[in-house]
């Protein structure tokens, strides 16, 4: 007679975290670019395809930023572990869309209670930053980030629809990535990074920040260092999802 088994959460390890690279003083010419790796939501895509990018010989030489599933804090420890403790400086480890599970948070019944559990988790997996899968939701989502998100600091926006808004709301910064726009989902890395060298050498006010959500399936870190490479304005920066949000939140302030 087959015996029901019963899931039983087991509590992450805390493991030590590389400390936060966070710079502390805003280049006033500067564009700041964040790359982030999408569907880290996913338990599979962080146990494959994610896994590949994470062995590549180009980590740890650009910063970059990783999509995580904050319920691993529970549901798979082990492999939350394994890329907390060979992260390096550079890499930075966030909260996939939308938090402790992949939603829409407009389309939520109790975002409230979502936003709770998901600030629970991530404290428990040592996040600071997540995604938020829309990225110009209405101004009760915003306030409702900010309230229930227990400290958190959003990325928004799988894709672009239509406005890229940056809002400070309190002392939650929400920064819509400005790539893709949706669609061009489907462009493949020289199509993506010439995209995002256009917006960072376009005219305009400065600081900006420009935050790019890769396809997984289209654009790898491999791609990302080598454009690092051929970077030559010095006021241009490559910072992890952290610093990004914190330089982000200092100029809104102003």
């Amino acid at each position: 007679m087959p015996v029901p088994i019963e899931r039983v959460p087991v509590p992450a390890k805390r493991v030590p975290v590389p400390a936060k690279r966070v710079e502390t003083r805003l280049d006033s010419e500067g564009v700041y670019l964040t790359f982030t790796l999408s569907d880290g939501d996913q338990l599979m895509m962080m146990s494959t395809a994610e896994l590949g990018n994470w062995y590549s010989p180009a980590r740890g030489k650009v910063c970059f930023n990783w999509e995580v599933q904050p319920l691993l804090a529970e549901l798979a420890p082990a492999l939350l572990e394994k890329y907390q403790r060979s992260a390096s400086i550079t890499d930075c480890l966030i909260a996939g869309p939308s938090g402790a599970g992949y939603i829409v948070p407009p389309l939520a019944p109790d975002l409230p209670r979502y936003l709770r559990e998901t600030a629970r988790l991530c404290n428990a997996a040592g996040l600071s930053v997540a995604t938020s899968y829309v990225a110009d939701p209405p101004r009760r989502v915003l306030r409702q980030l900010a309230r229930h998100g227990g400290g958190l600091d959003y990325l928004a926006g799988y894709a672009v629809v239509g406005r890229k808004p940056q809002t400070l709301v309190d002392d939650c910064v929400i920064v819509a990535n400005e790539i893709p726009v949706v669609s061009h989902i489907w462009d493949d890395a020289e199509e993506t990074l010439a995209a995002v060298r256009s917006l960072a050498e376009m005219p305009g006010p400065r600081p900006r920040f420009i935050g790019v959500h890769l396809f997984a399936y289209r654009t790898t870190i491999d791609d990302v260092a080598r454009f690092a490479e051929s970077l030559q304005d010095e006021h241009v920066h490559i910072v992890r999802a952290d610093t990004f949000l914190t330089l982000a939140k200092k100029h809104l302030r102003r």
